[in-house]
């Protein structure tokens, strides 16, 4: 029977349509009782006049009064009186809120809206709030508190399970007494002596020597077996114990992962285990993330199979690819996590979108391979067609790194594409990593258009979003000031250069102060700023700086934040004349010599190595490593003579105590290669016969140890010093330099193309342990495993020597080196795309054609 509704909710319509006799109601007895009831108290209730006056017809209603029928009750007026009157005062209520309403609405709109300054600034900072940082970067400030709150957790479980300190005799009659009552509730009929035997144990002297955890975890391993024996012995419509919260046990598993107890956290999962049963299963993979980033893949899969219940969980399946991963040596390809990484695909449960960009990361920055690189990004396009169809922000800034390499060439037109597929198609709101790797891409490729384009996007990245305050939702980072001068260096724009570099040491200044995010300059962005000064050409003809005016007459000067904010927008070029305000100092100029120029790099380079030693300064995080070092003596190989890069070159890797790289010796050997002059010749042949010894040394190193150099890099020195000897005029001692190098480097080596792995097989399998969709073709995949090899570019100048000197043998010599390392590619190339037979079909066909027109010529010239 559906509810009544109450009297005092029925209006005078309702009233109307109770009692009218046209109302169509359903024929059951029970509604019919209660439409007559309300008839009845509609009649004796004092009415209105407007229901008053209202005709209520009363025909056509028929009586179906049986003989054994009820007779209905008439209400008494008091309770019918109470309902109206109810109604009434609501009505009444009612009209007095709308009178007070329209009485005070002329009075409202006259007034303004009296809002303080802190409200409305307030209201403005929620509608302009920036978004809040993700998970991931807010991970590591969370951190340092769920540590505290662990080790506090512990140690008050360690005060309740394992005191140091004796109880006193109440509280152990009390807690007795609890157990007592618990064993009684679980099975009255055991007894009661293990019980109180273990409420009163107390070793404290073995207790007094161990940690808290291990305190807690040495009182678990004597009750938790009690309580197991108790629980099998109990009704079941016992109430369980529970000894530990699941808070409990994951603060008590981390705290022994904290101090890397690992056997301590694996018996904590044991006695969880046979408590809480499936719970466990959560906990095991704190421990196997220990694992997992130590690379210890069999007890990481030892974990996952001991306490799987069903399928395993998301951050299972990353850690269990992650450990891996970290398993895979560098400049390896990591084949077991991609096997394990397509099996996930192939049960139906892949792997969350944080460990494709994991395993993606791993192929472009570990492995550092054309065919690794291939790889990622076809295991990029295969991710999206069999788990994950849109990208997060995190994997959209990898992919666009990775239009930046640091060896290939840059792709700026598809990092473009792909911010505009993810800010436009997708709607992502792009973080700052994605600014930064737009950034880095367009500036990388060197080209003016495109350069442009990455300090527009730095002036987009920072004009993006502001809160109410006018703070903007990113600032310039260190990744920020790296890319805009990988842009700045290969255009040789030093005025950019420079005002980057002032711009950093002002940010790092801000930071000190807490003014701004912590920032440092690292030793990559001081290489980029020397290559900038080796890149710089001083203009031919000099600038010099305007005298300051004389007394009485006054120069407009712009304020200093318009002046920045045009500094801001576009500094202008290298070239510019600038006036100077002071006749005794230019340094706003860019240098005007060659002198000017490395009396400005070894200014920059005193200061790094001073305020490193001292431990203080902007430079102060800046080291001295071999590539910074190369990066200073690329602007003396530029801007100074031979011989006084020679001396620098003997001295500075000593003087601040650097080993001497591969990397240094070659690019010394290339200075000398690239002389010309004649006194910078001769210091250049005393110059590389004194180098070659080492690289000699160096080179042989690598073969005994079994880790040969770079091809790429044995290539420059060899050809350097063929090239310095035939500069030299010495063309004996050239051609054999180029045996020397074919008898350890022969041809023949480069036949033979390297195995091709299966993950890399073009044949298309719906079930195979490698990518469905590709993006990348054999094709587009270069070879990093062509062994050193001569081509006609870097022989040219010993075959002009030996023409110009009539050395026939020379020129023959020579020409046969070209063509056989030509060859050996080519016939490695046609291996690894397995097309030998059809390419040497149509070869000896052409070659046909060919001799059939020759013969045909002849016969006519002969007739």
């Amino acid at each position: 029977m559906p509810p009544r509704v109450p009297t005092s909710l029925l209006d005078g319509g309702a009233w109307l349509r109770i009692a009218s006799g046209n109302a169509k109601c359903p024929h059951r007895n029970g509604v019919v009782r209660q439409m007559q009831a309300a008839a009845h108290a509609l009649a004796s209730a004092p009415v209105t006049d407007e229901f008053a006056s209202s005709p209520v017809p009363t025909h056509g209603r028929r009586k179906r009064r049986s003989t054994g029928s009820l007779a209905v009750r008439v209400p008494e007026a008091s309770g019918s009186n109470t309902a109206v009157t109810e109604l009434q005062k609501r009505f009444s209520a009612l009209d007095e809120v709308i009178q007070e309403e329209v009485e005070m609405a002329p009075t409202s709109a006259s007034e303004p809206s009296e809002f303080s300054e802190d409200e409305l600034l307030g209201f403005y900072e929620d509608v302009l709030s920036l978004p809040q940082e993700s998970a991931a970067s807010t991970s590591a400030i969370a951190a340092p508190q769920a540590s505290t709150d662990d080790v506090s957790r512990v140690q008050a479980l360690a005060d309740t399970l394992a005191p140091t300190t004796p109880a006193v005799s109440e509280t152990d009659s009390s807690s007795t007494s609890l157990l007592e009552t618990l064993q009684k509730r679980l099975d009255p009929s055991s007894a009661l002596s293990q019980v109180q035997h273990l409420s009163k144990t107390r070793d404290f002297p073995e207790l007094l020597a161990l940690p808290a955890y291990q305190r807690v975890i040495y009182r678990l391993k004597q009750t938790v077996p009690e309580l197991v024996q108790i629980r099998q012995k109990a009704e079941s419509d016992a109430v369980p114990i529970v000894l530990l919260t699941e808070a409990d046990w994951k603060a008590l598993v981390q705290t022994c992962v904290k101090h890397e107890d690992i056997k301590s956290a694996e018996d904590v999962l044991g006695l969880m285990q046979a408590l809480e049963g499936e719970k466990a299963g959560e906990l095991a993979t704190d421990v196997m993330e220990f694992y997992a980033e130590r690379g210890d893949v069999m007890n990481a899969e030892r974990l996952l199979h001991a306490y799987q219940i069903g399928l395993p969980t998301e951050r299972q399946r990353d850690v269990h690819i992650q450990a891996h991963l970290h398993a895979t040596p560098r400049n390896i390809m990591p084949e077991s996590a991609l096997a394990v990484l397509h099996q996930y695909e192939t049960r139906n449960v892949p792997a969350p979108m944080s460990t494709y960009t994991g395993v993606i990361t791993h192929l472009f920055n570990e492995a550092r391979s054309s065919a690794a690189t291939a790889q990622a990004w076809d295991l990029y396009g295969h991710m999206r067609y069999v788990a994950h169809p849109q990208p997060d922000a995190a994997l959209y800034a990898t992919m666009i790194r990775a239009c930046a390499p640091v060896n290939g060439q840059p792709e700026p037109e598809r990092a473009l594409d792909l911010f505009t597929e993810m800010t436009v198609d997708n709607g992502v709101e792009p973080t700052q990593a994605v600014y930064n790797a737009v950034i880095l891409a367009c500036a990388r490729s060197g080209s003016q258009s495109y350069v442009t384009e990455a300090f527009r996007i730095a002036r987009q990245m920072l004009d993006a979003r502001k809160d109410a305050r006018g703070q903007a939702q990113f600032r310039a980072n260190i990744d920020t000031f790296t890319a805009l001068l990988e842009g700045a260096k290969r255009r040789g724009d030093l005025a950019r250069t420079r005002w980057i570099l002032a711009e950093l040491v002002a940010e790092v200044a801000r930071a000190a102060e807490g003014k701004a995010p912590a920032v440092s300059v690292s030793d990559e962005t001081m290489v980029h700023v020397f290559h900038a000064y080796a890149a710089y050409r001083p203009p031919r003809v000099q600038l010099r700086s305007v005298p300051d005016a004389p007394a009485g007459e006054s120069t407009p000067t712009p304020s200093p934040s318009s002046a920045k904010q045009v500094a801001a927008q576009d500094p202008g070029p290298s070239s510019a004349p600038v006036k100077n305000q002071s006749g005794e100092s230019r340094s706003h100029l860019p240098p005007q010599s060659r002198a000017e120029v490395l009396r400005e790099a070894k200014a920059i380079f005193e200061r790094i190595v001073s305020e490193s030693k001292a431990g203080s300064g902007p430079l102060s995080t800046v080291k001295l490593t071999p590539k910074l070092i190369d990066a200073y003596l690329a602007v003396h190989y530029v801007h100074a003579n031979l011989a006084n890069a020679s001396a620098l070159f003997d001295t500075i890797f000593a003087e601040h105590g650097v080993r001497r790289g591969p990397r240094a010796l070659v690019n010394a050997l290339e200075r000398c290669a690239t002389s010309k002059t004649g006194e910078d010749r001769e210091a250049a042949v005393t110059f590389a016969a004194k180098l070659w010894p080492e690289w000699e040394n160096v080179e042989m190193e690598g073969f005994r140890k079994g880790k040969a150099l770079n091809p790429r890099l044995v290539e420059q020195a060899h050809v350097a010093r063929i090239r310095v000897h035939a500069l030299a005029n010495d063309i004996p001692r050239s051609l054999d330099s180029i045996r020397s190098f074919v008898a350890r480097y022969p041809p023949s080596n480069a036949r033979v193309p390297a195995l091709q792995p299966d993950y890399r097989s073009p044949r298309v399998r719906l079930h195979a342990a490698r990518p469905l969709v590709r993006l990348t073709s054999a094709t587009d995949v270069a070879d990093d495993t062509v062994p050193p090899q001569l081509t006609w570019p870097d022989l040219d100048v010993v075959h002009h020597r030996c023409v110009v000197a009539g050395r026939a043998d020379g020129v023959r010599y020579i020409k046969w080196v070209c063509h056989a390392y030509r060859g050996a590619v080519k016939v490695r190339r046609e291996k690894f795309l397995g097309v030998e037979g059809d390419i040497r079909r149509r070869e000896r066909e052409k070659e046909k054609e060919e001799r059939e027109v020759r013969d045909i010529v002849q016969g006519s010239m002969t007739a």
